[in-house]
């Protein structure tokens, strides 16, 4: 595999957002770039950002459809006689959600224990626990450098 093929591959990946889509596309199969991928750090920062720039676009057009709508053909004894704008609110609640955190989804996790009754936790057992959750923490902090 060339840099052209490479090349065509990641500018059908920018287009589709699909993987196997632009393999094919370019002449080869996915595992091949996966491949690739897992060889070539620039490959691979190559390929984040065609699905950034992707994820742009993608990101845009729901904007668009959302707040400037989609005319869509009125039909009357088929034929189009006019034309109705639609706007998307399916659309609007993720974009929202994305930047103003009240927008968000809520999400609830509930734990039982046997029968469905409390969960049952001696106090050493919940300690070491919450020790681990903060050292994992910590570590992740320290890999991230937080």
């Amino acid at each position: 595999m060339d840099q052209s093929h490479k090349d065509t591959f990641l500018s059908l990946l920018r287009e589709t957002l699909n993987v196997s889509e632009a393999a094919k596309g370019a002449g080869f199969h996915r595992i091949t770039f996966y491949r690739h991928r897992e060889s070539d750090p620039e490959f691979a920062k190559a390929w984040d950002d065609a699905c950034e720039e992707a994820y742009d676009d993608l990101e845009a057009e729901a904007r668009r459809r959302a707040f400037k709508g989609v005319d869509e053909p009125v039909f009357h004894r088929g034929e189009i006689v006019g034309h109705i704008r639609r706007f998307s609110d399916s659309l609007v609640m993720p974009l929202l959600g994305t930047y103003r955190r009240k927008f968000r989804p809520q999400t609830a996790l509930e734990l039982t224990g046997a029968d469905g009754g409390p969960v049952q936790i001696d106090d050493a057992t919940a300690a070491g626990k919450i020790a681990a959750i903060l050292n994992a923490a910590r570590e992740r902090k320290d890999l991230l450098g937080e």
